[in-house]
């Protein structure tokens, strides 16, 4: 690769394509791929294993080796293609997926691509039953299912256009099949989607097959004769760049989206559903197909609901510093915050899952049963001290939320005040979090800290 490819940027891109290794990519090309949703084509997947099957199956036929044969054949081929990639999960699924197809195929047996599908799942799973809670495991099962049950139902509405459109109608089937049954994960995991990749994918799909191609060629043919036939990946990896710079330019991303695990649930069941009523249309399969849409809407609705009448204050685990927030009916407002704005990312993800607006909170009436009056919150059921250096009060009682160091002996001056539980950050030493442990113990009263369990929720 070094010899034959001079330019650093069209080599890492080659590497990645053909052989799996992505360590010579740079960040810009990371985010290209990414912001436009075609990151999957840098990692070797079933796109590439498909690929090298297809050629393998292409270069037995021009040999003039029979099918039987050449589909035992292929078994040990694809798995060593694994091995070359460095037995990276997907391409090992895609390998055992074609392999369970190919013997199928090559001993005449009856068989459902789905049964392949789950029993290549079932095998993996057997030997390694953690990647159940893989994120690429269920990304791959999931584009792999779409594809199978999805792609011929909408392809059926295209067959008859002319032979050029109906392939580039398949093409944009194909990726609308896949992102069907994997944009619930990539909401859930990810939290941005790009609605328009499947547009990009139309021109993207194609180039990189032709260009993982090319490249193996050119890497079998004498380095003399690839040198001067270099200028084919060279232009085809510059078309490629172009045409998703290009296409950063109309992207349309939605962005900022948590579902919960139920939402994921009812989206699935929701899709599946409808698939039954296109299959088989009556009455029956009607409703049930507008049953979990229903349920869908309704949680929804209740969801957005309780996050908007959500109170509650948030203690983040901050090394060295404080950042203590209150969530109130859909707005907050900072207790303490010594963060820096380059170290939000700490906090974004709560607010932005919980949809809130800031607002500052003022001393006074926040409402007619929560008052703010320096540093202590007091509601009908319990009272909320903020205890830091600068503020020590001399009546304490409720919950005390201690900050910047300050020991039990400092605070409290040996008097017994009626308290609930205290909750320590990560701005407490560990001289000041093991004082507070010894005084929570004697007198056994609840003690949470940050350092156990991160993020501490204190509803209101």
């Amino acid at each position: 690769m070094n010899k034959l490819i001079p330019d650093p940027n069209n080599r890492a891109l080659l590497e990645a394509l053909c052989l799996g290794y992505k360590n010579e990519l740079d960040a810009t090309t990371k985010s290209l791929f990414s912001s436009t949703g075609t990151i999957h084509l840098l990692a070797v997947s079933g796109l590439h294993t498909g690929a090298i099957y297809v050629l393998l199956t292409f270069i037995f036929r021009i040999l003039g080796i029979h099918k039987p044969i050449s589909r035992l054949l292929l078994i040990p081929l694809l798995g060593a293609y694994a091995c070359l990639t460095g037995l990276s999960p997907s391409v090992l699924r895609s390998a055992i997926l074609l392999s369970f197809m190919l013997i199928g195929k090559a001993f005449h047996k009856n068989y459902t691509p789905l049964n392949s599908v789950a029993a290549s799942a079932f095998l993996i799973l057997i030997i390694q039953p953690g990647n159940l809670y893989s994120v690429s495991f269920q990304m791959s099962y999931a584009a792999y299912t779409g594809i199978l049950i999805f792609f011929p139902l909408l392809n059926r509405f295209t067959r008859k256009l002319p032979k050029l459109f109906s392939r580039l109608c398949a093409l944009i089937w194909l990726s609308i099949a896949a992102q069907l049954t994997t944009l619930p994960l990539c909401l859930y995991y990810f939290h941005t989607i790009s609605l328009t990749s499947f547009l990009i994918n139309i021109i993207a799909i194609p180039l990189t097959t032709l260009l993982l191609y090319t490249a193996l060629i050119l890497l079998l043919l004498p380095l003399t004769l690839g040198l001067k036939l270099i200028f084919l990946t060279d232009g085809l990896c510059t078309f490629l760049f172009l045409s998703l710079q290009h296409f950063t330019t109309i992207n349309w991303q939605w962005e900022n989206c948590y579902p919960t695990l139920l939402h994921l649930l009812l989206a699935y069941s929701t899709l599946f559903s409808f698939l039954g009523f296109i299959k088989k249309r009556g009455k029956k399969t009607f409703y049930l197909a507008g049953l979990p849409l229903s349920l869908w809407l309704i949680y929804a609705c209740s969801y957005n609901l309780q996050l908007h009448n959500k109170r509650e204050i948030m203690l983040f685990h901050c090394y060295g510093k404080s950042c203590i927030l209150l969530n109130y009916d859909g707005n907050y407002s900072f207790f303490k915050n010594d963060l820096d704005s380059s170290e939000w990312k700490v906090i974004l993800p709560y607010i932005e899952k919980n949809r809130l607006s800031s607002f500052p909170a003022n001393e006074g009436l926040l409402t007619d049963n929560l008052t703010y009056f320096q540093n202590s919150l007091s509601s009908p059921h319990m009272q909320i001290w903020l205890i830091d250096a600068r503020s020590s009060p001399d009546t304490l009682s409720g919950i005390l939320l201690i900050t910047g160091n300050v020991p039990p002996q400092q605070l409290l001056r040996n008097k017994n005040f009626p308290i609930q539980a205290i909750y320590l950050d990560a701005s407490n030493s560990l001289f000041c979090i093991r004082e507070w442990e010894k005084y929570c113990e004697r007198r056994q009263i609840p003690l949470h800290k940050t350092t156990d369990t991160g993020c501490i929720c204190i509803p209101l």
